[in-house]
This record gives C-alpha cells, sequence and structure tokens, in this order.
C-alpha cells in the first residue's frame, strides 16, 4: 500500500495512527488489549468496571508507545549542508547550531532558511558566530525496525498479562476445588 497508493494515504509513516495501522503493532496491540481485558475481568470480577480499567490501561500503553517510539531505534544524526537535504518523508527529531565552542544548541533554528546552498550556509554561520549545523531525525528505513522493537515491547506486556491472568486463575480454582 505504501509504494503502489501512496498518494491515497491520508498520513505519514510515522504518524501515530498511521504507524500503529500499517505494520505488526496493529496485531501486537490487539493481542495486548485482548490480555488486558481478560486480566481486567479476572480482577475486577464485573463487566463494566473491568472494560473501564482495560480501556485505561490501552490508554497508557498507547500513549507510551507513541512517546517513546523515536528512541527505540537509533536515530541518524547528520551535520553541514546535509541537513539542509533531508531525505523525503523523515521523521525530523531535533535540529539546531553547533557553536564554535562545540556546543550543540536544540531547536536553534539559525541558518535554517539558508535554501539556495551551501554557500549561504557558510555565510550564515559565519556572521552569527556559529561552527555548523545539525539535524537528528529517522529516515522511512526506519518503519520496520520501529515496527518490529514497539511490537516487541507490547507482545511482551500482553504476555505479562496472560501469565497473571492464568495465574490468577489457577490461583482461583485450586481455592475452589479445596473448598469443596
Amino acid at each position: 500500500m505504501w509504494a503502489g497508493g501512496g498518494e491515497l494515504l491520508w498520513t505519514d509513516w510515522f504518524d501515530a495512527y498511521g504507524f500503529r495501522s500499517n505494520g505488526t503493532t496493529a496485531l501486537a496491540y490487539a493481542l495486548c488489549g485482548l490480555a488486558v481485558g481478560v486480566l481486567a475481568g479476572l480482577v475486577a470480577g464485573r463487566t463494566l468496571p473491568a472494560l473501564g480499567v482495560a480501556v485505561a490501561v490501552m490508554f497508557a500503553i498507547t500513549h507510551l508507545g507513541d512517546q517513546y517510539r523515536p528512541s527505540m531505534w537509533p536515530t541518524v544524526t547528520v551535520t553541514g549542508a546535509e541537513t539542509l537535504r533531508l531525505p523525503d518523508q523523515a521523521l525530523q527529531l531535533d535540529r539546531g547550531v553547533i557553536t564554535d565552542g562545540g556546543v550543540r544548541i536544540g531547536n536553534n533554528m539559525a541558518c535554517a532558511d539558508a535554501d539556495s546552498g551551501v554557500a549561504d550556509l557558510r555565510s550564515c554561520l559565519a556572521h552569527n558566530d556559529l561552527a555548523d549545523v545539525w539535524a537528528t531525525f529517522h529516515p522511512r528505513s526506519h518503519f520496520w525496525p520501529l515496527q518490529l522493537a514497539e511490537s516487541g515491547i507490547v507482545l511482551g506486556i500482553a504476555a505479562l498479562a496472560a501469565t497473571a491472568a492464568f495465574v490468577l486463575l489457577r490461583c482461583r480454582t485450586a481455592a475452589a476445588g479445596s473448598a469443596v
């Protein structure tokens, strides 16, 4: 779908909704929701409270996945004129300048508008007493490594929830069997 009908897509590959629905994370989140729902049902013992707990837990898991996704795989950092020509559909995480002392200052957009080329960039850097510019990003090729990393984490949470549900169920059935 990404390659054949890219113009039909409504989102970028790194958008939260598009990312979760176009790869292995869709199945991982579904399995995690099932395991969390079963565990919540066993703990709460009532349907509606269990549903509320499961929805809240899954909301927290998806929110944390969205927040920490960029740090689940090593980023690419470029300096100099390459910062003016990042790859198409790159998820830009940070950019800034490097002072003459070698200190990186993030979110500094000085010389970011030097679109006319390397000479304009060098002139801007010299005028502002800066050594260089830098940018950190995820290229589109990081889609599958990020998918697999997040899927592994979410499936780990699902496995923990399923294990806890089975342990709780076994404890309850063993206690019920000994009471008879």
